[in-house]
């Protein structure tokens, strides 16, 4: 299966075609250069270098979030003219999702897990702590699922969240403190390392080992490889819906507007 994908959530952003696990291209963005301003080039040279035409792909798939509001309405617009130009399907991939995936990837390479890791796979969590920009975090704690065949994926039980690292950390709470204290807590994203210290102080009571990832991963192609293995259904290119985990600027802006209104002094 020829699989293309895009991920807009971070500044640079990245593409991949997946055709196996030994056949895979991807590419980084520009981020000197807007989504809109570099994905049409960025998509001509993703197919030249893995030697495909759009024909070729047989589905697309997309970050749809969260994130920023404008990025993810680029990629999502993207995919959907795409799908719709050469009648494919879309696969919807939460970046929450491919941001955890990324992590156990880097832990464990192969798509078909080894036996003599059945244990670390069980024993390990993975809390996602993705940049939200103005001054917020945007979170989720996973667990590694091992599948009938013995496929790896990451697997959601709490979140997303989203709010200032303090506030975010006190909502895990409750999750946090029914953690194991032998698994092993693998913490990644664009934040991770920003927030070391704090992460440190407030995470060490909760688990044995705690372990901050430092550097990002281009998230398209572990987009790729979770369309691969069918984590998630494909979708019409009308049916495609970004995952907000914020209200949008405007709205916020809007109720700002409406209150100050009704704290003004009346004459």
């Amino acid at each position: 299966m020829c699989i293309l994908t895009i991920d807009t959530s971070t500044k640079s952003g990245s593409l991949a075609i997946w055709c196996s696990s030994e056949e895979t291209v991807d590419l980084i963005g520009d981020p000197s250069l807007t989504h809109g301003e570099r994905l049409p080039n960025d998509i001509a040279r993703l197919l030249e270098l893995g030697k495909r035409n759009l024909a070729d792909v047989e589905v697309f798939g997309v970050g749809i979030g969260p994130g920023s509001f404008t990025s993810l309405r680029v990629g999502i617009a993207t995919v959907q003219a795409l799908a719709v130009a050469q009648n494919r399907k879309v696969v919807p991939v939460p970046t929450l999702d491919a941001v955890a995936a990324a992590r156990m990837i880097e832990k464990f390479p192969t798509v078909l897990l080894r036996s003599s890791d059945s244990d670390l796979v069980r024993r390990m969590r993975i809390l996602v702590w993705m940049d939200g920009q103005r001054g917020h975090v945007f979170a989720g704690l996973y667990t590694v699922e091992r599948t009938a065949s013995g496929v790896t994926r990451p697997l959601c039980i709490d979140g997303p969240r989203v709010g200032s690292p303090t506030e975010v950390l006190d909502s895990l709470r409750g999750v946090l403190n029914n953690l194991h204290t032998r698994l092993t807590l693998e913490v990644t994203g664009s934040a991770a390392a920003r927030d070391k210290d704090l992460l440190l102080a407030r995470l060490t009571n909760v688990s044995a080992d705690v372990y901050i990832a430092c550097g990002e991963s281009a998230l398209a192609p572990v987009m790729a490889r979770l369309v691969a293995i069918k984590q998630y259904t494909a979708v019409g290119p009308e049916e495609l819906q970004p995952l907000y985990v914020r209200r949008p600027d405007a709205v916020l802006a809007r109720e700002r507007e409406k209150n100050s209104q009704k704290l003004a002094p009346k004459g």
